[in-house]
């Protein structure tokens, strides 16, 4: 592609950001803007679309992000634009504190604090993205919002239970009632799976699930990267 073609691509990217609506755009939308656009110039890497996509939206209206633990800086540059104003904060406790203000955060996974768990008691405040790419299980970070995502029609689910037994018993579980879910980590007793597609919070089939502290706490988005 020459340089005038991006310009193009970039003129057509603003127009389609412009009828989409106010910025930022709801998580679904934008993940179906970048997803069509890469379906659309298969010339061009997935990534630098969805770089483009995000500095317009950035530009547009810069996003407030707080960010704490390895890597989270970085990625909330590549998830909120070059013109997002990201604060680092202490812990994920203060994250937390900065989404319930109406920030955006980006928090790391540690070993030993499963601070995520804390949104199952927060139903205003959910996963909106993470760095999962491929058909890796785990993920190193997650991105907060005061927020849900609604159904993109390419989605992965994250939910987590305080099930006893091994991770496969859980995975087994799930598959019984009609769900496809994957082990990512367990932390002071509970486990966070990821499960396959768009899962309501209510969906009838979570009543089934192992674990008496047991619920949805996000719904991603896919986006190539």
């Amino acid at each position: 592609m020459q340089a005038g073609d991006l310009d193009a691509l970039m003129g057509r990217l603003r127009d389609a950001l412009t009828d989409l609506g106010p910025m930022p755009l709801a998580p679904d939308v934008s993940a179906r803007l970048i997803r069509d656009l890469a379906e659309a110039h298969p010339d061009l890497p997935p990534g630098l679309i969805c770089s483009v996509v995000r500095d317009l939206e950035s530009a547009a209206k810069p996003a407030m992000v707080s960010v704490f633990g390895p890597g989270a800086e970085g990625f909330a540059r590549g998830r909120f634009g070059y013109r997002a104003r990201s604060a680092v904060v202490a812990d994920a406790r203060s994250a937390l504190a900065s989404v319930r203000a109406g920030a955006r955060a980006v928090v790391a996974i540690e070993p030993r604090d499963p601070w995520w768990a804390r949104l199952l008691a927060e139903p205003g405040l959910s996963i909106i993205d993470d760095d999962i790419s491929g058909d890796a299980a785990k993920p190193r970070l997650f991105v907060i919002a005061r927020q849900w995502s609604e159904p993109s029609g390419d989605d992965r689910t994250w939910w987590l239970s305080d099930a006893p037994g091994k991770p496969w018993e859980i995975e087994e579980a799930l598959t019984h009632i009609g769900l496809s879910g994957r082990h990512a980590i367990s932390v002071g007793g509970v486990g966070l799976y990821r499960l396959d597609g768009y899962i309501q919070r209510d969906d009838a089939r979570l009543s089934q699930a192992p674990g008496r502290l047991a619920g949805v706490i996000g719904c991603v988005p896919v986006v190539p990267r």
